[in-house]
């Protein structure tokens, strides 16, 4: 099979599998992810924009996307596939309703107000990873807004200092993790957590905050 007809059919299946994912999620109010770049990998990465290209264009206002952006492995906090998935959203007019939640961001400030500067509903998902961040990273989650921050476990690849596996069970942990870091108490962060997940989860919760 030539690379012509190889690139057709790779076309077709993923549009074949986002159009039937989509459905599923919309007919389910379900979130729509977690899709994003990973470019940790070497390659494929025309291949990872096609497919996200897919989804964004059946994105809604009321659509809440749960993103993965990854740089790769020797410069983790490249703004490339950032840049590369907000060029997509700009391109493809994706709305500017349409609520966005980075899983597990590993970023530093500027990227913060990179995602802010689009006028999007973006939240940010610190994960364990917060005990071993770099020093940028750390920058990052204590840049993170009150009103855009959220916070996540990534079970079972995050241990943080506990025992493996990672469990939801040990939310409480990373939640030490971040208050500590951003200089707050567990409670004062819980509290707006609370408040942003209900805010990006509104169309599950059939509620507005």
């Amino acid at each position: 099979m030539g690379d012509s007809a190889m690139k057709e059919q790779f076309e077709l299946y993923v549009f074949a599998d986002v159009v039937a994912t989509m459905s599923l999620c919309n007919s389910k109010d379900w979130a729509v992810g977690e899709i994003g770049l990973d470019y940790s990998a070497k390659e494929h990465h025309p291949q990872q924009k096609f497919i996200l290209a897919e989804f964004f264009r059946r994105v809604d206002p009321s659509s809440n996307t749960v993103l993965h952006l990854k740089g790769a492995d020797e410069n983790s906090c490249s703004l490339v596939p950032t840049q590369d998935c907000i060029t997509l959203f700009d391109g493809l007019c994706v709305s500017i309703q349409a609520p966005i939640y980075l899983h597990c961001f590993l970023r530093g400030p500027a990227q913060i107000k990179l995602w802010i500067d689009t006028g999007r509903p973006v939240y940010f998902g610190v994960s364990g990873r917060v005990s071993s961040m770099l020093d940028t990273q750390q920058e990052g989650v204590r840049a993170i807004p009150q009103d855009r921050i959220l916070v996540e476990t990534d079970s079972p690849y995050l241990p943080c200092g506990v025992d493996r596996p990672m469990t939801p069970k040990h939310i409480g942990k990373v939640y030490q993790l971040v208050a500590t870091l951003r200089g707050e108490s567990v409670e004062h962060l819980a509290e707006a957590v609370t408040r942003n997940l209900c805010t990006f989860f509104a169309k599950q919760l059939g509620q507005k905050y």
